[in-house]
């Protein structure tokens, strides 16, 4: 690499400089030495070069045809030089790498895990090496990096124009990424940071003119780098009834519109009659025709629903495509069943949609309905009734806990977001997916069949009577109820809530339905 220096009495100036632009500097106070003017400081400089003449330091004949190629050095190497000179206050880099406290934390080398930071650096650098970077001001891309996932979660390596760097550096809108220096930046960072932890929680630190980073984070999309996270679908509280396997099927029939220009607004209205006749099943589909619980969907569903599609059009880069877009849309805005509405912005657009369902059929006779039962809005002391445990269903122990945060939850989200209604309102309902406790968590609520509240022409769904709520609803089922949390159902007026908890078994979709109490 080159020379060190003989080294002054301590306290003198020591400089070391290096290829374009580095430098190193001890400053103190030098006592006059010999043959120079009294007070004078006596100075050594150390002049380390990245780049040098191979005829100068090779004692050999090369063989003809060969070339002597400068390879990035081992981890081992590495970690000498970087001790050797940390010794002499000589640094290869300037300043110290910015060193990030993740809770995640991801393997430094082979031996304490894989994939290791280390081997990881090695593939991004020897991957990156010859890249160009161009900063985001000269309308360029000035961002490489690569994801490499750990169990659930994942660590990033990227390299970046370094807006900052000294004027000394001589950079400009352009940065190449050399492998030497990829490598020796991220190793340092790395080191660093986590000295003899084995295990890294990420860092940051510069080149020349490149910013090197190692970041953990819980994503595992592409396209959402932790340091530009993707925008959340955004999705309505009210719920349809169509299934998410029906909605995977009809999306794409507006993708194909919209990629034919995706720079220009297109919004479309579908119905079941543009349900492909013929084409090739979706993933979600094969999957169906596996499950005998939930058959696969067909164009006679839904008749009369009509799927509104919205896309702005595009206005520079986006980070998603049609396609992509009501992929993550669909993941955020179902359970089973599409919610009624949902949107997701791309950074360079916004994709929508909505669902609504046929109108009802308008009565031909101006003659009001009968009013079958007439009842007074009083705080109900015990359930109507409560559940019989069912051979068909696999029960499971439920934690009281975990039932009561779950109603409250369908409670604030979807019973107190409808408000006031009477005769005539649809009923509501929701499940819970049987996760951590095996446990399916189930709810609805309805307006009894001709019924009215007496002095009352509407209740409020959460909160029905000031001394009663939704919430004290589902609790009385679930603690009153002595059929091991099976639950059951309660009366407020003419408002029945129910509560029914079944297990994950296979029987499971056999249970979902909400029958009559015994």
């Amino acid at each position: 690499m080159g020379s060190r220096g003989k080294e002054l009495e301590l306290g003198c100036k020591r400089t070391c400089n290096f290829a374009n632009p580095y430098s190193s500097t001890v400053v103190g106070d030098c006592p006059p030495t010999t043959g120079c003017v009294t007070g004078s400081q006596s100075t050594t400089t150390t002049t380390i070069t990245s780049s040098f003449d191979v005829a100068e330091v090779t004692t050999f004949d090369e063989p003809p045809g060969y070339t002597l190629a400068a390879e990035p050095a081992e981890y081992g190497t590495i970690q000498y030089f970087l001790g050797l000179f940390e010794e002499d206050n000589i640094s290869l880099d300037g300043g110290s790498p910015e060193c990030f406290h993740s809770m995640l934390d991801a393997p430094q080398r082979d031996a304490d895990g894989t994939p290791s930071v280390q081997s990881s650096i090695d593939d991004f650098c020897l991957q990156m090496d010859g890249t160009t970077l161009t900063k985001a001001t000269a309308k360029g891309i000035d961002t490489q990096f690569k994801r490499y996932d750990v169990a659930y979660y994942s660590f990033w390596l990227s390299a970046s124009n370094w807006y900052f760097a000294d004027e000394d550096n001589n950079c400009n809108d352009t940065a190449e990424i050399r492998r030497d220096e990829c490598t020796r930046i991220l190793t340092k960072a790395m080191v660093e940071c986590d000295p003899n932890s084995g295990r890294t929680h990420g860092a940051s630190y510069h080149g020349q003119c490149i910013n090197y980073n190692i970041t953990l984070s819980t994503s595992t999309n592409d396209h959402d780098p932790p340091w530009n996270p993707a925008a959340s679908a955004k999705c309505s509280n009210s719920i349809s009834s169509v299934t998410y396997r029906f909605f995977d099927v009809i999306f794409p029939v507006f993708c194909t519109e919209v990629d034919k220009d995706p720079d220009k607004s297109l919004k479309k209205d579908l119905t079941n009659a543009d349900y492909p006749k013929r084409r090739k099943r979706s993933l979600l589909e094969r999957e169906a025709l596996l499950d005998k619980r939930t058959p696969p969907p067909s164009s006679s569903d839904y008749d009369g629903y009509t799927f509104s599609f919205d896309w702005t059009g595009a206005k520079g880069g986006c980070r998603y495509d049609c396609s992509d877009a009501y992929r993550q849309i669909e993941g955020a805005c179902s359970d089973r069943v599409m919610l009624t509405e949902g949107s997701l912005n791309v950074d360079c657009g916004s994709y929508h949609y909505s669902i609504a369902s046929p109108s009802p059929t308008p009565t031909t006779t101006s003659t009001p309905p009968p009013v079958g039962t007439t009842l007074a809005a009083t705080a109900p002391t015990k359930p109507k009734a409560c559940y019989q445990n069912q051979n068909v269903c696999h029960y499971n122990d439920v934690k009281p806990s975990n039932a009561h945060s779950k109603s409250d939850t369908f409670c604030d989200d979807h019973a107190s977001q409808n408000g006031f209604n009477g005769p005539g309102w649809p009923a509501i309902q929701d499940a819970s997916n049987p996760f951590f406790d095996n446990v399916s968590y189930n709810w609805k609520v309805l307006w009894k069949p001709d019924c009215v509240v007496e002095g009352h022409e509407t209740l409020n769904v959460g909160q029905p009577i000031p001394e009663f709520s939704c919430k004290d609803a589902m609790r009385m089922v679930f603690d009153q109820c002595n059929n091991g949390g099976r639950g059951g159902r309660v009366e407020v007026g003419c408002l029945e809530y129910y509560y029914h908890n079944t297990g994950g078994g296979d029987d499971n979709w056999n249970c979902r339905p909400f029958r009559p109490p015994i």
